[in-house]
């Protein structure tokens, strides 16, 4: 379900684009520009407690708690990344809403580690919501990749 949410959302940025509302398409623009001084600034809020990888069923648990703070006219999240010292495929947890409807509430698994849907920023990557200069985001990223976590890495760091 996630990828067919993924492609729906590429397929609604380049509606936007073609409509004429420059906008950035990683998957067909490739890199996305860069500069420092302008733009967005993107930085991890917190320590060890609000941010780390975890164990999770064979695979690896990631809590990173963030702060977007946008510095454009207009900005609209079309995805989020992660770039890990090893290699491995994040998977974000899906948006309870786009689950069953009324759950508030993003959960790891069967495991009792659960978040208020208010604080984490997963289901804001959305091109069809637009956020102004001046406004930040802050919460967290909740997702799960498909590797371990290497035995070189401290588990929690």
């Amino acid at each position: 379900m996630k990828n067919t949410i993924h492609q729906d959302s590429l397929a609604l940025a380049r509606r936007i684009r073609a409509a004429g509302i420059p906008i950035y398409v990683g998957e067909d623009d490739g890199e996305a520009p860069h500069d420092p001084s302008s733009g967005l600034l993107v930085y991890q809020d917190g320590g060890v407690i609000e941010s780390r990888a975890f164990d999770f069923y064979g695979a690896a648990g990631y809590i990173i708690r963030i702060v977007i703070s946008v510095n454009l006219r207009r900005f609209a999240i079309a995805g989020f990344g992660l770039e890990l010292p090893w290699k491995s495929y994040v998977r974000w947890l899906e948006d309870p809403h786009e689950i069953d409807g009324r759950s508030v509430v993003y959960r790891f698994g069967k495991e009792h580690l659960e978040f208020e849907r208010s604080q984490v920023l997963n289901h804001f990557a959305d091109v069809r919501h637009t956020w102004s200069r001046g406004e930040s985001l802050r919460g967290h990223l909740l997702g799960v990749g498909d590797q371990p976590i290497p035995a070189q890495f401290q588990q929690g760091r």
